[in-house]
């Protein structure tokens, strides 16, 4: 293929005088053409595999460029017109042709070694940017805090060094009102008492009822048809008397108890407080 797209590279021949020299030429330049094709090659090898049809493409015409390359210096030795010493001179250069385009294919490799392990760490070293501008920010603005607070603390100073910060002072005390608006005294008065007759009257009703004794021989009749025989007064023992006489010492002290505990109540909220002392009071100042 290579071939029949480049006939003149190949047909040598036999030639003689320029000839030769055109010979020299044309190797010279199938010789940079395999050169680069290596590095192109070796560069895809980097990017893709050995599949890719770039990649066997240009393996390919390597092979065929140094397929052509051997039949024709095979046939060169034999050409008339061509020294042995030009041949070396020549097979010299091509020598350091090729160590100097090994030595350049080394290098970029390396360099496209190093670019790879940049773009691999790239994302490590946005992520340790991105951690170390969130502190420079935290930092910053704790500094820019601080740094105003200490600008108004030293102008506050320098003011009331040179007495110029404004003093207030109260000219007239708050007024008190003449008389309470609310709450309407007298309502709380007439609903408490309300519920207080209802609270008396449903803990009478429900103590009738659970009550299930007969206190009289009338309610015993009525309850049912059976004859009263006897009836047996109430007979109050010493140990009825004590429960009796604790019961009620008991209630006394509990009294005294609420007492103490609303009056104590009473002084707490009322304590410094004159508006509420008069509100409850009703009386004018």
């Amino acid at each position: 293929q290579v071939r029949a797209l480049d006939p003149p590279r190949w047909h040598t021949g036999v030639v003689t005088g320029d000839g030769a020299s055109s010979a020299e030429e044309d190797t010279g330049t199938v010789y940079e053409r395999i050169q680069r094709l290596k590095v192109e090659i070796a560069d895809l090898q980097t990017r893709f595999t050995d599949n890719h049809p770039d990649v066997i493409r240009r393996k390919a015409e390597l092979a065929a460029l140094e397929r052509g390359l051997a039949s024709t210096q095979g046939d060169q030795p034999g050409a008339p017109g061509r020294s042995p010493a030009a041949g070396e001179a020549g097979s010299g250069g091509r020598v350091r042709d090729l160590r100097a385009l090994r030595k350049e294919e080394k290098d970029l490799r390396q360099a496209i070694a190093l670019y790879q392990r940049r773009v691999e760490t790239a994302p490590l070293r946005e992520q340790e940017l991105r951690e170390l501008s969130r502190d420079y920010e935290t930092s910053k603005d704790l500094y820019d805090s601080m740094a105003k607070r200490d600008q108004e603390a030293r102008l506050t100073e320098n003011m009331e060094q040179r007495q110029k910060g404004e003093q207030f002072r109260i000219l007239d005390s708050a007024v008190v009102p003449e008389f309470p608006v609310a709450p309407p005294r007298l309502l709380l008065l007439l609903l408490g008492l309300g519920f207080s007759l209802a609270a008396a009257v449903a803990s009478m009703l429900l103590a009738e009822q659970r009550d299930t004794s007969f206190h009289s021989v009338e309610s015993l009749r009525a309850f049912t048809r059976v004859p009263v025989l006897a009836r047996i007064p109430l007979i109050v023992t010493k140990k009825d008397a004590l429960r009796r006489l604790g019961r009620a010492c008991l209630g006394t002290v509990s009294a005294l108890v609420g007492l103490v505990l609303i009056a104590g109540v009473s002084y707490i909220l009322a304590h410094g407080n004159e508006s509420l002392v008069l509100l409850l009071a009703g009386n004018r100042p």
